[in-house]
């Protein structure tokens, strides 16, 4: 790289490396027993993030597909889920692990286009 500094030109070499987080994100996907059956979330990071169109200050997970029964809830891939029935969730292992713990209903807070938004879902 060559630059101006102080009134002078100057060399420097710069050494490229992937981003932190690049690397492929495996996403989680809801099993059977529950309305967000087939629902896969991932763990963000700065490739997911350019992939789905999101602000670089997202963090958490986020909806990587709807497949099956979970396309009934409406979700979008994009979409930024960041607690299950008052409980926060940072990682995609947490949601699949509350999901799998059942309950009679769902409200799911997340951030839909910049905006915060609670869906309530029936259970099962």
């Amino acid at each position: 790289v060559v630059f101006w500094h102080g009134g002078e030109r100057r060399e420097s070499q710069v050494v490229l490396i992937a981003a932190p987080g690049s690397d492929a994100t495996e996403p989680v996907t809801m099993g059977p027993g529950s309305i967000f059956e087939g629902l896969a979330i991932a763990d963000l990071n700065p490739a997911l993030i350019e992939r789905l169109g999101l602000p670089l200050t997202a963090g958490g997970v986020a909806v990587t597909g709807v497949a099956g029964y979970s396309r009934r809830t409406g979700l979008e891939p994009g979409e930024i889920p960041t607690g299950f029935n008052g409980q926060p969730g940072q990682r995609a292992g947490d949601f699949a692990r509350i999901v799998a713990e059942g309950a009679r209903g769902w409200e799911l807070d997340m951030q839909r286009g910049g905006q915060r938004a609670t869906v309530r879902l029936p259970g099962g």
